[in-house]
């Protein structure tokens, strides 16, 4: 917070200069692939790239970060995926991604960026204790069942957990605005989420 924009940036992930401007929300951040639609933004304006944008806070994402769910290495901000498809799988949701991502090479683990930045602990409406985010399934299986929207899931994803009650939600679904999620979005390096390394 309080950090100056700056109008033009050079950025690790680009070869040309990227320009702050207004929201537009046909576009897509490159980093986080969300829109862009109420957020100011870089983009880039030479003639041979019209599509890569990112949002004023994807722009300052910590380049190495040491996360709860990976203590053996630090993970490192990748702008494309190292397969040769440039497709990662993310190890929190199951998603696969072409956006940025945290990573760690020697164990090949991938993390979306938004899915590194998920609030550790939440509440949501269809459950009466926080929800605190839980890296494995406690089941033997390695899946659960999705207390709000019902759907089994059977990978090995992160889950939403109430320990005492065993309530399990999806990612999706107790972050989702329609859910009648109830967190404060922890920005980018907080250090109660996770350490910036330097």
């Amino acid at each position: 917070m309080g950090r100056q924009s700056e109008p033009i940036i050079n950025h690790f992930s680009h070869q040309h200069p990227l320009h702050l401007t207004n929201p537009q929300p046909s576009r897509v951040c490159s980093a986080c692939k969300q829109t862009l639609e109420t957020e100011p933004l870089y983009t880039c304006r030479s003639p041979s790239c019209t599509t890569f944008s990112l949002h004023l806070k994807c722009s300052h994402l910590p380049h190495r970060i040491t996360h709860p769910c990976h203590h053996n290495h630090p993970l490192s901000l990748l702008p494309k995926s190292h397969n040769p498809n440039g497709v990662f799988a993310c190890n929190a949701c199951g998603n696969t991604g072409d956006g940025f991502s945290y990573n760690c090479k020697d164990c090949g683990v991938s993390i979306h960026v938004v899915c590194a930045t998920l609030p550790l602990c939440l509440s949501h409406q269809s459950h009466g204790h926080q929800l605190g985010l839980v890296f494995a399934s406690p089941y033997a299986t390695g899946g659960f069942r999705c207390d709000v929207c019902g759907v089994i899931e059977g990978g090995k994803c992160w889950l939403y957990r109430c320990g005492s009650c065993g309530f399990d939600a999806h990612l999706s679904c107790a972050t989702s605005k329609d859910s009648y999620c109830r967190f404060t979005f922890i920005p980018y390096g907080d250090p109660d989420q996770f350490s910036v390394i330097q």
